[in-house]
């Protein structure tokens, strides 16, 4: 019998109560110490009992006198009674909240200072904590300092033995330690702690201890941890302006911006300089001809890398904000322009003020372009009136107008605004300090100005000498000074300058915290006018009309005089030797007997504001704990200027800086898969022709090449082969009237055998040389034949797939049938891939296709394509059944984006086919074609359903068409390697792509669970067979919004993978020369820098 079976009795009524004195009767038990306690056996809630007549009171002595000998006063004393109340439940010296690692304090705490270095308890009664940091749990208990009786003897237990710990999650137990490898996290309890280290959201809930020993339990409390991420978060690494460049939608607005002193306007930043008009030398005042050019931008947007900024505004810029035209005060004008845009930071306040454990605070960083330029020119006397002014025979050809001698010859041009920008911090309407580096109060930050205005100043009373004479532009110095100075800084080289001295920089600001108050800040940039044109908005019709005109201002006020040309003197306004110069327009300028009367029709107008604002960007990055060095790459990267060369604008003044002679250099374009990770690496490399080895590899750039945007490339066009009329095999009536439109070079043709049947369309494959088929006459019973295409024209021989998953490349006997493609083991001779094209199926002589493949010109839209060839093997069977899937699809590289799609109907191609087991035709079809009475252009003899291939080799696939295949275009981001030499990108391949079904256009990898979590099945690999040069065919567009393959909008551009292209302002001409796959893909290494093994390679000869 078991010990408790046998010290199980029952109380009765009136025999045992508790020590509280309440009666008990039921079920009690003996414990070993020999204790009554409530129950069949011992748990926590158990009680004490005793005996009723053991509760009774002896009958007493007399008190008698005694000496005292201690201090201790029995009256104040608690006297337990042996045995029954010497042990007590655990005391808890140190709560969860003091006790873990770090503190616990209480939200209310995290509102006045920035913090990192605790928890917090928020109103909700959770803790938050970023994903990623390192936590420890813990609680401080004790024995109580009571006696304990153990085994009958009396002894007081040490304060920390014999204790036990329970943690609990959600209520449940947590019995062993956990770890998720895949995201390097784990959670281990030892004792009293339990350590969280890399936390995610699966270590997320509430934990509680239970602390216990012999006696009793006592709840240690709890803590409800939820999980951030700030990765995910819309507020983190992204663009939080709204309409940061003017345009929404395809349409100029200054919607989301608010105004203070007038209108904002947005206008079009025109995407390429003229040079003989940007530049122009002479100026007609009648049509000042102002605008703003992306090259005029500094640096140019295609030399800054956004890094890993969402929605960079960067991207696609192609307007501005600037100031409405100018007008008089009498007519509503004014002098100061406030434009701003609040951004709501409410919702992430707590990683602001770091209230949420391993965020310590929030960085800024604010990026936009600033532009100027001189408002207009002052004319020198005598060459005041319009007609002279816009003679370029007056003007030093030599040199540009911004530039000492065209001051002096016909007036200097003057900067008459400003533009700069603030970035201010609120909580709620308070203004509030911007922290330094060290996170404390100190100061506002100072505002940004524009390039001239920023300049101007450090040249007060400077003198500027000619170089050449070694005498000064004036006698003293003066704004002419100033502004030949600020010019000659902003554009050494005389050659890029252009009329109006355009030149918008760039401006990247760190906030290194916001503010812990902070929950909104503003953007805001202001326009001021400022000297001279101060005076013209106040003009009054004193001296001109100013109240009939609307829509800008007259260029010269009337109260202005001239310089005199040639001269050194400064500016005296004495009307007889500098003559004011709307006098003299008014009086004495007459081109003609038709030129108008009216002053306002003849006074030269100055309507456009010169200020230039756009680009803009508010990005928030949390400052993660322990994280520091991997932020500032974060922050470092966002927005580097890449090696990408600032293409030049050939103008009126010739650059002298510039060789004459073009250069050629050849590039090489190496793809690559990184198979643990499933990404698609790929190496642009260029280098003088004559020193191949000496190769020099290429930053990313949009489009891969390093081509200048609207430059000239030469792209393969193929011939559209569009019904059967190019096939000597069809006669009048046959059976191949009905022929599937393609191009050739990516789809073979597709024959039709019956004309109700549309979607019963079959080609033909095998490895032999083409076979044109067979012809007889229409009434024949022998039946008629389709032409056979060699497999390795269109896709990769199953026994290649096999060779390339197992050693890394094809054959040697098979390297020299794949003349079209670049297949591991042996690269592309792209120069000569369309003369060998032309040679094959297009050549005269072969009496099958007519049309030969072309070479088109077409302007670079910074934009390439691609046709890679990918497929799966399966790890887990035996090598020669591991074949699982095949598929090929465009690559389309364009800005900061990859897309991988099968739209169908680009340059004659109703669809890119797979030539997988997955467009093999039916059971019924291939019962069709294979019999000996088919009326069909095949009639393919031995045909099997179990490989569809014939003793021959000829094997048979299906044309699905787009209506029975549907892809969304997979965007991909693209991973760019700064300053790497081992790759220029990287594609990662998303698991969303690996695991679609093939009839979304997916490669079907199946998923697995792991740990709660869907992961791509092991078992199955990811190859790279082929990458083939797409022709010139449409680009296209709307993609974000495409749910089927055939939503995705073509756009009247085109691209392609380019032969060449020119660069004429640069003197350069890049040749594509070979295209590559490396021959053994990436098995291991670090995914920021793969290896890339090219040694290997059978170079194309």
């Amino acid at each position: 019998m078991e010990y408790n079976q046998q010290n199980i009795f029952y109380a009765k009524d009136g025999e045992y109560v508790t020590i509280t004195g309440q009666p008990y009767n039921g079920i009690f038990h003996k414990m070993p110490s020999g204790a009554l306690m409530t129950g069949e056996e011992h748990e926590n809630n158990s009680q004490v009992i005793v005996q009723v007549e053991g509760r009774k009171t002896a009958k007493s002595s007399p008190l008698q006198t005694i000496t005292t000998n201690t201090d201790l006063d029995e009256n104040n004393t608690v006297y337990d009674l042996l045995p029954v109340l010497a042990n007590k439940p655990p005391v808890i010296t140190k709560p969860l909240n003091e006790a873990s690692s770090p503190p616990i304090k209480p939200y209310s705490a995290a509102k006045t200072a920035l913090q990192g270095n605790y928890m917090y308890l928020f109103p909700d009664g959770t803790v938050k904590v970023h994903s990623g940091a390192t936590i420890t749990l813990r609680i401080e208990a004790q024995q109580p300092d009571v006696y304990n009786v153990e085994n009958g003897v009396l002894e007081i237990i040490p304060p920390k033995a014999k204790l036990k710990y329970q943690w609990t999650l959600d209520g449940e137990n947590i019995v062993a330690n956990n770890a998720i490898a895949d995201l390097r996290s784990s959670r281990i309890v030892d004792n009293n702690t339990i350590t969280i280290k890399n936390i995610c959201p699966q270590f997320a809930g509430t934990y509680g201890c239970l602390v216990s020993n012999d006696v009793g339990v006592t709840d240690g409390g709890a803590v409800n941890l939820e999980v951030f991420n700030s990765d995910v978060d819309s507020f983190f690494y992204t663009n939080l302006i709204q309409n940061p460049n003017g345009r929404v939608d395809g349409e100029l607005t200054s919607n989301n911006w608010n105004t203070v002193g007038g209108n904002v306007t947005s206008r079009t930043l025109i995407q390429s300089s003229e040079g003989f008009r940007d530049k122009r030398i002479a100026v007609d005042p009648m049509n000042p001809d102002f605008r703003w050019t992306k090259e005029m931008l500094h640096p140019k947007p295609y030399q800054l890398d956004s890094g890993v900024l969402k929605n960079s505004p960067l991207k696609r810029i192609d307007s501005y904000f600037t100031k409405e035209n100018h007008e008089y005060i009498l007519n509503g004008g004014s002098k100061t322009l406030e434009v701003y845009q609040d951004i709501d930071l409410t919702d992430i306040q707590d990683q602001i003020n770091g209230s949420i454990y391993g965020v310590g605070g929030v960085k800024a960083i604010v990026s936009f372009y600033l532009g100027m330029a001189v408002h207009n020119f002052t004319p020198a006397w005598p060459n005041i009136t319009p007609d002279r002014v816009a003679d370029i025979d007056f003007y030093d050809i030599n040199h540009p107008r911004m530039s000492l001698y065209n001051f002096r010859l016909m007036g200097p041009g003057f900067v008459q605004e400003r533009v700069y920008v603030e970035i201010e911090e609120y909580d709620r309407e308070e203004r509030l300090l911007n922290l330094d580096s060290s996170g404390v109060p100190r100061r506002l930050l100072d505002r940004t100005l524009d390039p001239w205005n920023s300049r101007l100043d450090k040249y007060n009373n400077q003198s500027y000498f000619d170089d050449y004479t070694d005498t000064a532009i004036s006698e003293n110095p003066d704004n002419r000074d100033r502004h030949v100075f600020v010019i000659d800084e902003l554009q050494p080289n005389i050659a890029d300058r252009y009329t109006y001295g355009q030149h918008a920089e760039f401006h990247k600001i760190e906030i290194p915290y916001l503010n812990p108050k902070t929950n909104k800040i503003r953007i805001n940039f202001t326009i001021e006018v400022f000297g001279a044109l101060t005076f013209t908005l106040q003009e009054t019709n004193l001296g001109l009309p100013v109240t009939s005109i609307r829509d800008g201002v007259f260029a010269n006020p009337s109260w202005e005089g001239t310089y005199k040309r040639s001269s050194l003197e400064d500016k005296t306004n004495d009307p007889p030797d500098e003559r004011r110069i709307v006098d003299v327009i008014r009086n004495e300028y007459r081109t003609n007997a038709s030129w108008p009367g009216a002053v306002e029709a003849r006074v030269p107008k100055s309507p456009l504001s010169k200020a230039f604002a756009t680009g803009f960007n508010l990005c928030l990055i949390p400052n993660e704990i322990g994280k520091d060095l991997e932020t500032r790459v974060v922050v470092e990267n966002i927005y580097t200027q890449n090696e990408l060369v600032k293409g030049l604008v050939p103008g009126p003044i010739v650059d002298t800086t510039i060789s004459t002679k073009s250069e050629i250099r050849h590039i090489d374009v190496s793809f690559g898969l990184a198979k643990k990770e499933n990404i698609l690496n790929i190496k642009v490399e260029s280098y003088d022709p004559s020193k191949p080895s000496n190769k020099n590899t290429e930053q990313y750039i949009p489009g891969l090449f390093p081509f200048l945007p609207s430059s000239i490339v030469n792209i393969p066009s193929a011939p559209k082969i569009e019904n059967s009329s190019n096939l000597n095999t069809n006669p009048i009536g046959g059976v191949f009237n009905n022929m599937i439109q393609t191009n050739g070079v990516l789809s073979p043709t597709y024959a039709q055998p019956f004309e109700d049947q549309l979607n019963t369309r079959y080609t033909q494959l095998h490895d032999k040389p083409l076979d044109k088929g067979v012809t007889n006459k229409l009434f024949d019973p022998i039946p008629t034949t389709a032409p056979k295409f060699p497999v390795y024209w269109y896709t990769i021989r199953n026994e290649d797939k096999l060779t390339i998953y197992s050693t890394g490349s094809v054959a040697l006997d098979a390297i020299e049938k794949y003349t079209y493609w670049a297949v591991p083991g042996s690269d592309l001779n792209y120069k000569e891939y369309v003369q060998k094209w032309n040679k094959g199926p297009f050549a005269p002589a072969q009496g099958f296709f007519k049309p030969q493949m072309d070479e088109k010109e077409t302007t670079w839209m910074q934009e390439s394509r691609f046709i890679i060839t990918v497929g799966v093997h399966r790890t887990d069977v035996a090598e020669s059944g591991s074949l699982f899937a095949i598929d090929s699809y465009y690559l389309d590289c364009r800005a900061n984006e990859a897309i991988i799609h099968k739209t169908p109907n680009l340059g004659g191609v109703e669809y890119l086919p797979s030539f997988d087991t997955f467009e093999f035709p039916s059971t019924n079809d291939i019962t069709n074609m294979s019999s000996t009475t088919a009326n069909t252009a095949f009639a393919v003899q031995g045909l099997t359903s179990t490989n569809n291939t014939s003793i021959a080799g000829t094997s048979v696939f299906k044309s699905y068409g787009s209506e029975s295949v549907s892809m969304k275009p997979v965007i991909i981001d693209i991973q760019k390697a700064a300053g790497s030499q081992t790759r220029t990108a990287g594609i990662p391949l998303p698991d969303e792509f690996l695991t679609r079904s093939r009839f979304q256009g997916g490669l079907g990898i199946p998923q697995i669970d792991v740990s709660g979590s869907m992961i791509l099945d092991p078992n199955y690999k990811v190859c790279l067979y082929g990458v083939r040069p797409a022709t010139l065919a449409n680009r296209i567009d709307g993609f974000e919004t495409a749910r089927e393959g055939s939503d995705v909008i073509m756009t009247n551009t085109f691209i392609g993978t380019p032969l060449s292209g020119k660069d004429s302002t640069r003197k350069l001409e890049y040749v594509v020369k070979n295209i590559k796959i490396e021959q053994i893909e990436i098995d291991e290494g670090d995914i920021t820098n793969p290896l890339l093994d090219y040694s290997g390679y059978i170079p194309t000869k």
